[in-house]
């Protein structure tokens, strides 16, 4: 609970929010071996913790996965179920931490593409920012020690 509390506080977001997604993101942090204040940093500029939100381009859920895309590599799922949504948001981090090497370039792949990691827009260079100064006000609460940034 004072993890839950202490992530409201740093990312800004309800308490409430944090509280209803910290079990989902927390299971698919550890299914994935990704450390779990990325992945709530994610959340926080995805969807602002709220697993009904549906994206301009039908990016649904916290992780605003689109299922149009993702639809190949996972089968039946419920998009909007943030057990599901969570784990799927976390399985690309970790494939794009695997593929890219560090936390800032896989962001930047997360939300734009594998061709952004190579040559990012500023608006996805501005996004892996902004998560990456949301990763560190979060890391903060679990007491993580360095990554590769």
């Amino acid at each position: 609970m004072l993890i839950e509390l202490c992530l409201a506080i740093a990312l800004n977001v309800p308490h409430q929010r944090v509280a209803a997604a910290y079990h989902p993101i927390m299971y698919a942090a550890d299914r994935h071996s990704v450390d779990p204040a990325v992945l709530f940093a994610i959340a926080k500029h995805e969807s602002n913790f709220d697993p009904k939100v549906v994206g301009v381009t039908g990016d649904l859920g916290l992780f605003q996965i689109n299922p149009y895309y993702h639809m190949h590599r996972f089968n039946n799922v419920d998009w909007r179920n943030p057990w599901a949504n969570a784990s799927v948001g976390a399985y690309i981090l970790a494939d794009n931490l695997r593929v890219t090497g560090t936390v800032r370039t896989a962001l930047k792949r997360y939300n734009g593409g594998n061709e952004a990691a190579r040559k990012p827009s500023p608006k996805v260079r501005a996004y892996a920012e902004q998560v990456m100064a949301s990763y560190i006000q979060a890391r903060k609460c679990f007491n993580s020690s360095d990554k590769t940034l």
